[in-house]
């Protein structure tokens, strides 16, 4: 027999892979998270300013500093000011992110009664804003570009081996 979901029950839509964390080699978790396009630009900025001297600074260890700071300063006891997370102006992006922070931060939103996004969202925003870049319309258009060349770098499609 199949079971209904709840109006509040979601399904996750998550996957884990074994991956560097904060303390060596862990498990990161997969996560769908709406924001607003400048938002994951000044993520993809700082990823590449701090990336220096061959010592390369991910994205996810980004959303992983985000999530230990919010948890340990600011949602120590209780927080209030969650962020809604937006509905229009804003694309689905996929966040790896280490699992035991998402464990942790599932805990936080049931005791603060707010979906686990919120969270994730909100010490984001908060993160950013209070260290981080903000990725300027120049910096958006020249980031896009070289993600986009990195992509036509790979082999054409038809070519090869089939999989």
């Amino acid at each position: 027999m199949t079971r209904l979901q709840g109006p509040l029950e979601k399904k996750t839509s998550t996957t884990r892979k074994p991956g560097h964390v904060a303390d060596g080699l862990g498990e990161r978790t997969l996560q769908l998270l709406k924001m607003q396009h400048s938002l994951y630009w000044s993520v993809i900025l700082w990823s590449r300013n701090r990336s220096i001297d061959g010592k390369k600074v991910n994205v996810g260890d980004i959303y992983d500093e985000s999530l230990t700071w919010f948890l340990g300063r600011e949602a120590r006891t209780s927080y209030e000011a969650y962020l809604a997370v937006p509905l229009r102006q804003a694309q689905k992006r996929s966040l790896w992110i280490d699992s035991r922070l998402l464990e942790r931060s599932r805990k936080i939103a049931e005791r603060d009664g707010v979906p686990r996004n919120r969270v994730l969202y909100t010490a984001l925003v908060l993160f950013v804003k209070k260290f981080g870049p903000v990725a300027t319309e120049k910096d958006i258009a020249y980031l896009t570009k070289i993600k986009s060349k990195a992509g036509q770098q790979g082999r054409p499609i038809g070519s090869g081996k089939k999989r």
